[in-house]
């Protein structure tokens, strides 16, 4: 039982790592912040998005054994766990209250997918190939092709919905099967920004030599099962954990290995060289600014580690003792995911609100009332720093 446990563990910490590390709209929303605002919002980002599969899978999965709903496990599967427990206990006020978060959750996510893929297609193929061409270029022409991306994957993504869906693929199999496709990213997406030897072909080896070799791992072991190869066989927890683990170690070992033979030598020198399509100054970077950067990467480390250690390494090894649960052990247990749920939800609905506020207090007094956000000094003098910062740059 104590290898059961630590195996889906295992399991679901490959799949935070794909879903964090192979997500463009992670990256793109962390170069647009301030690096200081970065760290920190998506170290707090963190903590509070645990706490929601963490505080809803122990409240509302309990509640639904102990009240013995009628939920059998292709339901269960399929997510209708939540609604069917907010349902018994609210009425039809739950049923909306579920599917008001449902929305607001698949409408943010997919608008930050949409732009993330949008911005691929349009500076990582459409602008390198107009720049290959010869073809002038403009940043209107770039702003019309991320629209039709937006609109081509928006269509694409309802039809694979509807099509997963028509074949009977449930919401956990997919949501774990996404590691095995996805999950060789992450070593070399992580090692190509901190280890400066990373070079692109072994990058470009280890995603898909791990890809390869996961898939391979994935639907060979699921080929021993009775019934052969199968949705039913591919989503047990036990090849998925096969398919995930190779392809988060296969990639770093090969991207690693390939590197080592091929180094490169990366200052960022190439990517600060990239042309811009319009003038801006505001993407020059200050020496000020390159500085707040290397500190946030500290702390950002420090921070990063240590919690991974303590929620992932240390947190699961002091439950194994306990092996099942006392009754007192488990109270606290439960407790302590609904506090966690609820500090996180504070988190989520204040801060953005106590760090807007003086737009907020702006517009309510139609301009009369303005504060100075803290740490911002919007004098001239600043502003002349920041573009004497940029022209040394340029120089």
């Amino acid at each position: 039982m104590p290898l059961a446990y630590l195996a889906h563990s295992l399991l679901y910490l490959v799949r935070s790592n794909r879903c964090l590390s192979a997500t463009e709209s992670y990256w793109q929303s962390a170069i647009a912040a301030t690096p200081q605002a970065a760290w920190k919002g998506y170290i707090l980002g963190g903590l509070a998005w645990f706490s929601i599969p963490f505080t809803l899978a122990t409240s509302l999965g309990l509640a639904s054994v102990a009240l013995s709903l009628p939920i059998n496990s292709d339901e269960a599967g399929a997510g209708l766990v939540p609604p069917a427990v907010a349902t018994h206990l609210m009425g039809k006020g739950g049923s909306v209250l579920i599917l008001i978060m449902l929305f607001m959750a698949v409408t943010s996510t997919g608008a930050a997918e949409q732009i993330a893929v949008s911005s691929l297609v349009a500076y990582d193929i459409y602008v390198p190939l107009r720049r290959l061409l010869g073809k002038p270029l403009t940043g209107s022409q770039v702003v019309y092709i991320s629209r039709w991306a937006i609109v081509i994957f928006g269509v694409l993504s309802g039809v694979l919905g509807i099509a997963l869906n028509h074949i009977d693929v449930k919401l956990g199999w997919v949501y774990l099967g996404m590691g095995v496709i996805i999950g060789s990213a992450v070593a070399p997406v992580a090692l190509s920004i901190t280890w400066a030897k990373c070079s692109g072909a072994g990058a470009i080896a280890g995603a898909v030599g791990g890809l390869v070799l996961a898939i391979g791992s994935w639907l060979g072991y699921a080929s021993t099962f009775d019934g052969g190869i199968s949705i039913a066989t591919t989503g047990t927890e036990e090849v998925m954990v096969v398919g995930n683990v190779v392809a988060i170690l296969s990639s770093a070992a090969i991207c690693i290995v390939v590197s080592l033979f091929k180094p490169d030598d990366c200052d960022w020198s190439a990517t600060k060289a990239i042309p811009l399509l319009d003038e801006d100054p505001a993407a020059k970077l200050s020496p000020d600014a390159e500085a707040e950067i290397d500190r946030a990467m500290k702390m950002i480390s420090a921070w990063g580690i240590g919690l991974a250690l303590v929620l992932v390494v240390a947190w699961p090894l002091l439950t194994l003792p306990a092996s099942v649960f006392s009754k007192g052990y488990f109270t606290f247990w439960v407790i302590l995911s609904i506090i966690w749920g609820l500090m996180a939800t504070l988190a989520m609905v204040l801060l953005p609100v106590w760090e807007s506020r003086s737009t907020i207090l702006a517009v309510l007094s139609c301009g009369s009332i303005t504060l100075t956000p803290v740490g911002k000094v919007i004098d001239e003098s600043a502003e002349e720093e920041v573009e004497e910062g940029a022209s040394e740059v340029e120089e």
